[in-house]
């Protein structure tokens, strides 16, 4: 039997062979090329996870310090309104005024309870608001936010240390501003933040359960802690190696700490600095918690590849309905802060930041605009005779009306219990005195249901001009507040301008 060529016998070798180790050799190509991505892959996904939580965590850390931005400012405003208040009633005991008490109750209300407000005479006295007899209900005059408020310096919001209330023995953020002059011996007006409560505003918001959130000012000083560790509250962090680096001298940023910065937990930490007060917010997020689904993730993930596609999936998943939910959420909290929840107009802090920016663009162009203050007469006496749902149901109508009678381009708020503002845009004064002569005229043609029968409610409206001197809002408010005043000197249920007069058709439309 002759034999094969060398070659076909070659060629059989090499078909045999590969038929032997052909299928072994491709299956283990196979498992070495799945074992090397699976190794890749779990790589990549730590790297990832780590860079998503950094992610999450910052986009959490703005959503807080929006709410801490927005807490700070509006208690900057009620001090500042309670100022104001206070300069245009000079001759008023702040300790026992009936008005300046709803003022501040309207205040508090409005608060939920995470704000308590109280006075400070020039020597130190605290009282409360209304102050009970007038007496004090503690010396405070060694307390650092008094003391930064002495003198006849520049007046600036204080924000100090974590206090101890001695009345109530419970733990505060103290906010003092000092008044522009002194009424009835008061001379600070002052803010207190309960923590108690801001802790637990921030433990609903905190990623769980090993996150925390911190608020600590400029200084180093720690002002709130959540969860709340009472050893770290009013703590100096301004000599440790992070705040030097990052959060005390950075607006934002993040960074892995090992060994921690506020409590020793290896953990992520994401600071954002907020934009007009000294205060940064700290929001971190355990390394544990980060790590430890991975770590469960990867054991099934070598022990079956087909669990890899299925986790990815997973974690597709819940990482955009995390996201989701942390968009809608900020788009729900933006939106319950720009409307006023009772009238559904636009809120205070809303309405003073666009009419800002209203003012600057008519002060840019050179461009007329009027500035409306519209506060509704004896509203006091309504809610006393008819109650508050009544009240309520006045300031909701009411606010109906005037924004039926105000055109698109106008801005509208409430800025006050039952003290609305108005900006108009491209209007001048005899415009202005008309608008506001239309807006008087829809509240007296509404009728109520009270607890005495049908009765109506009239308006008082002060009108004021963006005059070329005024550089900022609040002067061109404050003008038209004071026209609302002789307004209410006058008798009410009319339109008063301190401008230069003009001849309106209009009835009970009059310029000083």
């Amino acid at each position: 039997m002759p034999s094969l060529p060398h070659s076909e016998l070659s060629a059989r070798d090499d078909a045999s062979t590969l038929q032997r180790w052909g299928l072994p050799a491709i299956v283990s190509v196979l498992l070495l090329a799945l074992w090397l991505v699976l190794v890749f892959a779990a790589t990549f996904q730590k790297q990832r996870l780590n860079d998503d939580s950094q992610q999450d965590l910052a986009l959490l850390n703005h959503l807080v310090a929006q709410h801490v931005t927005t807490l700070f400012r509006d208690v900057e405003s009620d001090l500042r309104v309670i100022d104001h208040w206070l300069q245009a009633n000079p001759r008023i005991d702040p300790r026992t005024d009936t008005r300046f008490a709803l003022l501040v109750e309207e205040m508090l209300r409005e608060s939920r309870g995470l704000l308590n407000l109280s006075m400070v005479s020039a020597d130190g006295l605290m009282f409360s608001i209304p102050a009970p007899a007038g007496k004090p209900i503690a010396d405070v005059s060694d307390r650092p936010y008094f003391r930064m408020q002495l003198g006849n310096g520049e007046r600036k919001l204080f924000i100090g240390d974590p206090t101890q209330s001695r009345s109530s023995n419970k733990w505060y953020i103290p906010i003092s501003w000092r008044l522009e002059s002194p009424v009835g011996g008061i001379n600070v007006v002052l803010a207190s933040i309960q923590l108690d409560l801001l802790t637990a505003l921030h433990e609903s918001m905190r990623l769980k359960p090993g996150g925390s959130i911190t608020l600590i000012r400029l200084d180093g000083t720690s002002l709130s802690r959540t969860p709340y560790v009472q050893s770290l509250i009013g703590k100096d962090f301004s000599g440790t190696p992070s705040f030097s680096s990052e959060y005390g001298t950075r607006q934002s940023g993040a960074f892995v700490s090992e060994g921690g910065v506020i409590d020793g937990v290896p953990c992520i930490i994401s600071y954002e600095r907020l934009e007009d007060f000294p205060v940064t917010v700290l929001v971190t997020q355990a390394l544990a918690d980060i790590y430890a689904t991975y770590y469960q993730r990867r054991n099934v993930i070598f022990a079956m590849a087909a669990v890899l596609t299925l986790a990815v999936v997973a974690f597709t998943l819940l990482l955009h309905r995390s996201q989701r939910a942390l968009r809608l959420a900020k788009d729900e909290l933006q939106q319950l802060e720009a409307t006023d929840s009772l009238t559904g107009v636009t809120s205070r802090r809303a309405f003073l930041e666009r009419a800002e920016r209203e003012f600057a663009r008519a002060r840019r162009y050179d461009r007329p605009a009027a500035v409306l203050v519209l506060d509704l007469d004896h509203f006091k006496d309504v809610n006393d005779t008819h109650g508050h749902e009544v009240g309520d149901e006045v300031l909701r109508r009411c606010a109906a009306a005037w924004n039926d009678v105000l055109r698109e381009q106008d801005l509208f708020g409430r800025i006050g219990g039952e003290e609305f503002c108005a900006v108009l845009p491209e209007t001048v004064l005899g415009a202005a005195l008309q608008a506001a002569e239309r807006l008087r005229l829809a509240v007296a043609q509404l009728k109520f249901a009270g607890a005495n029968g049908v009765f109506g409610v009239t308006v008082s409206i002060g009108v004021a001009l963006v005059s070329p001197g005024d550089e900022r809002l609040v002067q061109t408010q404050a003008r038209a507040d004071r026209a609302l005043y002789q307004a209410k000197e006058l008798g009410r249920d009319r339109v008063e301008t301190l401008e230069e007069p003009r001849l309106i058709a209009d009835s009970g439309v009059t310029a000083a």
